[in-house]
């Protein structure tokens, strides 16, 4: 008897729109927090009412939040973190009809962030080793934002000019380096020997960077090895770049699968071939030289990381880049007076495409391992007006297994080894004039003309081991020794590589290194017909005494002594074409004062006092290296003049390159007006002193889904002229100087998403 009235009275409620849903639940605000601009999810931020901040809450690690009301009514969102500016209030209203509010919180970086430093736990070794991050070196001035340019603002480095940024590290030259990038190996990291990087800026994370006595797990190089990393993709969203600068456009697009897998793709294009006339006058107009193809590069980057489990990671790599330009030469120009065989065309094009995968795992609480296998084919092919055309096609393949297991609190053991193979594809038909750095007599004309039609296989295979033994508890040994041996020239080699580190004091840290290493000779110069296959490897020694002191407001001041020695360097000769008959030595000190950003200033100071020689065992005579710079000085600067401006300046002082003079010319045989020059002692002249000031400002349009990222520069800001050589008369009797760049302005604009 009493449903029926009970029934009726819950009929009666409902009609006069009595809130029974929200009487059974809490109102709430849901949301979450994005960084401004990037869309990144932001943990651990206060979230609060402003009308009452004791309701508060923090974000999760996806920037989720989630906030109980008491009441419905309009209400304000704030929140705060110390690396990013106070939100301004942002209204949202609860009321009767509805429990819950959705709302997006976007937050600003703040002008004043955490120093942003070194990235080095991927190899513990402190012994001559420099860890800097890509942003550091992105914002260099002068750089058009390509990290890998910024870093020849480190002490150690020489370049040769304006034009090429391929890194001389400690009396040797680019060519005598290591380039890895992600454990991998890359056939060249600059397009056209140094003007700018194969790889997206943004995509690099930070560089191990070791100018001398590195330690056994790096293959073998008489100069330095340049170890970079590059990002992981975004896990959160999809996102996308677009970067539009004075030379090139690129593109990025990352993101996620699924849970466990993401990816990015870059791809990058000059389009100056596209923009000026398909053909023209090159340089000045008293060379009569002419553009067919302006130089056009690409290049391309592709990661796919696959989280299989909590112990295993695979990452698909893929690397490619290309390089082409065509010159014309015509009869009466002055390079065809001087070389008559340059007259023609000259064309290079030169291109890589590489794959890689990766598989980190750990196998137990004190060890891991990391797989790498590598795939690269690379074509270089040349022709030199009636010199001669030059194609070369490799294939090589590259597998290499690490270990590091920790065997007690004293020592953790590093166990490496691997094989490579590689085969070669000569088509050769040019003239053959055995340039090496002992001789500066490179006369294509008079040279014996040779051609080869070949095919070579060449197999290696390297072992590896390292101890980083701690004998107490500031002083750390480090024990290594590599075995390598190869079938075309000879082998094995077994280098020790001895490393040592004295933590001082928590702040001062003292290093020495010692190493032995070798390196196989450029490619020309031990193929048959061409070269002498029955040459030696290049042999040498690294010595390196190093110390660090840190200070407050992220200062630091850095400096190492150096020694090198070179053996068995190649040099001409005329019953062998090459031998193994050079020498060289190269000594001197670095060093960095850094400052980290702390607060709104950034930079250093970097010097280099150093010489480096070589010695034609043959004839006896020493002179300076190529790449000798005895006095360098860089001073670099970023300063934040407000959360979206910021000021940069960079400047370098060296001393000039080295140079070989002529004399004056004498006629060829038999010709009436064509001379050959006649050349001095090896590198026996100087070029004046160079020094350059670049200023950069950038500007940053912040909006909450996307960013917009602009900066304008200022090459050579003072014009100065800088001399990049000697351009002679026609019967060498004279001569002018060829400058590098003159005053220039750049910009760059990227648009993220």
């Amino acid at each position: 008897m009493r449903v029926v009235p009970l029934f009726f009275m819950a009929l009666a409620l409902v009609g006069m729109g009595m809130p029974v849903r929200a009487a059974s639940l809490p109102w709430q605000v849901q949301g979450v927090v994005l960084e401004k601009g990037t869309r990144r999810p932001l943990p651990l931020i206060n979230v609060f009412l402003v009308e009452d901040d004791t309701h508060s809450t923090v974000t999760d690690a996806q920037g989720k939040f989630v906030l109980v009301i008491d009441k419905p009514g309009d209400y304000s969102l704030s929140a705060m973190s110390v690396d990013y500016e106070r939100l301004a209030p942002q209204k949202f209203r609860v009321g009767d009809d509805q429990a819950a509010a959705d709302v997006t919180l976007y937050l600003e970086p703040a002008t004043t962030l955490p120093g942003v430093v070194v990235y080095a736990d991927r190899n513990p070794d402190k012994v001559s080793k420099i860890s800097i991050t890509g942003k550091e070196l992105h914002e260099v001035a002068g750089s058009a934002g390509d990290p890998l340019r910024g870093l020849q603002t480190l002490p150690g480095i020489t370049v040769s000019g304006d034009t090429s940024a391929a890194p001389a590290i400690r009396g040797t030259s680019p060519d005598d380096n290591l380039y890895y990038v992600d454990g991998l190996p890359v056939f060249y990291l600059f397009h056209f020997g140094g003007m700018f990087s194969v790889f997206n800026a943004d995509l690099v994370t930070d560089f191990n960077f070791f100018p001398s006595a590195f330690g056994p797990e790096y293959d073998n190089a008489l100069g330095g090895v340049i170890d970079v990393r590059l990002r992981e993709p975004r896990t959160d969203r999809f996102g996308a770049k677009l970067n539009i600068n004075f030379y090139e456009s690129d593109f990025l697009i990352e993101g996620p699968v699924n849970d466990r897998q993401s990816y990015y793709f870059s791809a990058r294009r000059s389009y100056y071939d596209l923009i000026l006339p398909k053909s023209g006058d090159f340089g000045d107009d008293e060379n009569g030289v002419e553009y067919r193809q302006f130089p056009a590069f690409y290049d391309y980057q592709g990661k796919y990381v696959w989280r299989v489990n909590d112990d295993n990671t695979v990452n698909v790599l893929l690397t490619g880049a290309g390089d082409k330009f065509e010159l014309f030469v015509p009869e009466d120009s002055k390079p065809a007076a001087k070389d008559p065989v340059l007259t023609g065309s000259l064309t290079s094009d030169t291109s890589f495409d590489s794959q890689g995968v990766v598989w980190s795992g750990r196998l137990s609480s004190q060890s891991n391992h990391k797989f790498r296998f590598s795939h690269m084919t690379s074509d270089v092919g040349q022709s030199v007006g009636s010199a001669g055309t030059v194609f070369v096609a490799f294939d090589s393949y590259q597998v290499r297994e690490e270990l590091t297991t920790k065997l007690n609190d004293a020592h953790t053991l590093l166990l490496g080894g691997g094989f490579w193979s590689t085969d070669v594809n000569l088509n050769l038909d040019a003239r053959n004039p055995r340039c090496t750095e002992f001789d500066p007599d490179c006369d294509l004309t008079s040279a014996e003309r040779l051609q080869s039609d070949d095919q070579l296989s060449i197999h290696g295979a390297t072992a590896y081991a390292k101890d980083r033994w701690r004998l107490t508890e500031p002083f750390t040994l480090i024990l290594g020794a590599r075995f390598s041996t190869e079938d075309y020239l000879d082998g094995p080699f077994i280098e020790p590589r001895l490393g040592g580190e004295w933590q001082v004091t928590p702040r001062t840290r003292l290093t020495a290194g010692w190493g032995k290493y070798h390196q196989f000779p450029d490619g020309e110069q031990v193929i048959d017909t061409f070269g002498n296959p029955d040459l030696s490897s290049l042999r040498g020694r690294h010595s390196v005494l190093g110390a660090l002191h840190k200070f407050d407001d992220g200062w630091s001041w850095s400096t190492e002594l150096y020694y090198k020695t070179m053996e068995d360097l190649v040099v001409a000769d005329d019953t062998f074409r090459y031998l193994n008959n050079g020498s060289g030595e190269a000594y001197g000190v670095d060093i960095l004062i850094k400052k980290e950003l702390t607060d709104r200033f950034s930079g250093w100071i970097s010097t280099t006092l150093s010489r480096s020689e070589r010695t034609n065992e043959t004839t006896g005579e020493t002179f300076p290296a190529n790449f000798d710079q005895p006095v360098v000085i860089n001073l670099v600067s970023n300063y934040k003049l407000t959360n979206r401006w910021t000021l940069g300046a960079s400047w370098r002082y060296h001393s000039g390159n080295p140079d070989t003079p002529i004399t004056g010319g004498t006629l060829r045989p038999g010709s009436t007006d064509e001379y050959r020059a006649n050349y001095g002692e090896t590198n026996s002249d100087r070029l004046p002193a160079y020094h350059r000031l670049d200023l950069r400002l950038g500007r940053d349009f912040v909006y909450n889904t996307w960013k917009l990222n602009t900066y304008f520069e200022l090459i050579n800001a003072y014009n100065h002229k800088n001399v990049d050589g000697y351009s002679y008369s026609r019967d060498y009797s004279s001569r002018k100087p060829v400058y590098q760049l003159p005053l220039l302005f750049s910009f760059g604009v990227q648009a993220e998403f």
